[in-house]
């Protein structure tokens, strides 16, 4: 048995699902706005996450500005949006490990040299454990 999530279709076959419960729910196929009260902004933007399409575009215009385009609500802006910008919610990694600390220390300014002068701060580095 398979349910659609969305529209609670229910089908014993995936074969024999026909979609026309998707075709009915009008509120997935126009833009919405981004309401608190607006059930369909979060049914649209998951409707659109399963046909592989972000909630935001990054777009250039003819002049290659780079702009932002809300799939969503269908509008555009200049400025990063706050759920795009996700830098400073990044998670930082502590490493202890003295010769990995000898390798990532200088990376680390690298990317960033405003992060912290602490060596154990290294974010966007992924490292698995290495025993020596």
């Amino acid at each position: 048995m398979y349910c659609n999530v969305l529209t609670k279709e229910k089908v014993e076959f995936i074969e024999s699902y026909d979609g026309s419960g998707i075709e009915k729910m009008k509120g997935l196929h126009v833009f919405q706005t981004k309401d608190k009260r607006n059930k369909n902004y979060a049914k649209r933007k998951f409707w659109l996450s399963v046909c592989g399409q972000d909630e935001f575009d990054v777009t250039e215009d003819e002049l290659c500005n780079t702009y932002y385009r809300n799939n969503v609500e269908g509008t555009t802006q200049w400025d990063m949006p706050k759920e795009v910008n996700l830098l400073g919610l990044c998670p930082a990694l502590e490493v202890r490990n003295p010769l990995l600390l000898l390798f990532l220390t200088p990376i680390r300014g690298y990317f960033n040299p405003h992060l912290p002068s602490s060596p154990l701060y290294c974010p966007f580095i992924c490292v698995l454990t290495i025993c020596l």
